[in-house]
């Protein structure tokens, strides 16, 4: 309990009685989270964005000229 306690004291999630914060130590803790939490965001898109090259690329692979019957005429 006491760990938890203590990580979100330094995520921010609680505030700590007694205890003064520079404004501009504040700011950048915030500014910090702010740019963790959109790293993360960019992440996940990146991920996704790779998924989806390669969902694409399978899909143009199998879809090639090289890959379909070739058609016979009737002559």
């Amino acid at each position: 309990m006491l760990s938890r306690w203590r990580k979100q004291a330094r995520e921010g999630t609680i505030m700590v009685k007694g205890v003064d914060v520079d404004p501009a130590v504040a700011a950048e803790l915030k500014e910090l989270r702010r740019v963790k939490k959109a790293y993360e965001q960019l992440k996940v898109e990146h991920d996704l964005l790779k998924k989806a090259i390669a969902f694409t690329s399978e899909r143009k692979a199998s879809a090639s000229p090289s890959s379909r019957p070739s058609k016979s005429t009737a002559r």
